[in-house]
């Protein structure tokens, strides 16, 4: 999905609350603008996502929130749990908070096209070139199996998988989220659901869970339980024993899913896999520049929001690099400290202990 906000962001200061909208709601336009300028050839819908609430209580405030978005001029609309029922066949929730102005991109075509365009303008791009090590510098030096590579200034981009080169271990939980997508559901089959419209949506549990419906029919869930979720110890960011595997997180998340929508009983699974997330303790991503010679800029720690804050990042780093550090200074994750996790085998431990206690996710 291609969302608005920023995980972790206060909520209590309403300026800060309309700067980050705004943010994130220029980073979807300016992807759609690139899209439709050089003619992409990405799947993409627009019809909005909604965030579900599973409690009265949590429902009440968010309707409270979204009147409180609209002063501020931010387009957010509440729905009624019958409004639900009917319009979106969704069960077992008491309203939910529609955001216009997101939907569903299919990244894999966006990153794939958006590299024929760099292409065609002379951009170098070296895959299956894993980077092994690294050597910061006034030239900065990067190992791979092939050869090295030194540049003036570098971007350390790789999310999850960031701490494999020595950066920020105790700030990002590399953190499996285990998702399955249905074979291609035909309409009847769609209709039977009773999923009527929209891109998809998230719940308003800490261990959220997620899903979407693709342009060919796919039904794709994560998440929704603690089995849904993995943390391996010391960072591994490769499942062990594959997606396969994890037959039980996907028997969690398949009930979860029925609890939303009965008739997803019985749904024939095409595919299973785990994709590996980038969380931080307070859910605010990093970015910024770093280095004895302010040369190494990064941008990781997305918590689920990448497909529009990558992109977002991307024009951070591109004013950071051109020496504008005052455009994107008041917001609180641009070049500023971090919470850091504790060392293992604390990290390890704390997690599992935490999450099997509580059902919630470890954050500061």
């Amino acid at each position: 999905m291609i969302l608005n906000w920023v995980n972790g962001i206060d909520d209590s200061d309403p300026q800060l609350l309309r700067r980050t909208y705004r943010m994130t709601s220029d980073g979807i336009a300016m992807i759609l603008e690139i899209i439709q300028r050089h003619q992409l050839n990405v799947d993409r819908r627009m019809d909005g996502t909604l965030t579900i609430y599973t409690d009265a209580a949590r429902a009440e405030a968010a309707h409270a929130e979204v009147e409180q978005h609209n002063v501020l001029g931010i387009p957010t609309v509440f729905l009624l749990a019958r409004q639900l029922r009917h319009d979106f066949g969704a069960h077992n929730v008491y309203g939910a908070v529609l955001d216009p102005g997101t939907g569903q991109i299919n990244g894999v075509q966006l990153v794939r096209e958006m590299g024929r365009v760099l292409d065609a303008r002379g951009v170098e791009i070296y895959e299956r070139s894993p980077v092994l090590a690294m050597q910061e510098g006034s030239v900065n030096i990067l190992r791979t199996p092939q050869g090295e590579v030194r540049a003036k200034a570098m971007v350390i981009a790789t999310n999850g998988y960031t701490g494999k080169l020595g950066y920020f271990r105790d700030a990002l939980f590399p953190l499996h989220s285990h998702v399955f997508a249905t074979e291609s559901l035909t309409a009847e089959q769609q209709a039977r659901l009773g999923w009527r419209g929209l891109a998809g949506f998230a719940d308003d549990l800490d261990r959220i869970s997620y899903a979407s419906i693709t342009a060919d029919g796919h039904l794709v869930f994560g998440g929704g339980s603690n089995q849904a979720y993995s943390y391996c110890f010391n960072n591994r960011t490769a499942y062990p024993g594959g997606a396969t595997r994890a037959q039980h997180a996907h028997a969690a998340m398949a009930q979860t899913l029925a609890n939303y929508f009965p008739e997803s009983r019985g749904l024939p699974i095409r595919y299973r896999w785990a994709g590996t997330l980038g969380i931080t303790m307070n859910r605010q991503p990093l970015i910024g520049v770093r280095g004895e010679h302010r040369n190494v800029y990064y941008a990781v720690g997305y918590c689920g929001h990448g497909v529009t804050l990558a992109n977002v990042a991307g024009k951070i780093l591109c004013d950071l690099y051109s020496g504008d550090e005052t455009t994107w200074s008041d917001l609180p994750f641009v070049n500023r400290q971090y919470h850091r996790i504790p060392p293992e085998p604390f990290r390890w431990f704390g997690y599992q202990m935490f999450t099997r206690l509580t059902g919630k996710s470890p954050r500061v």
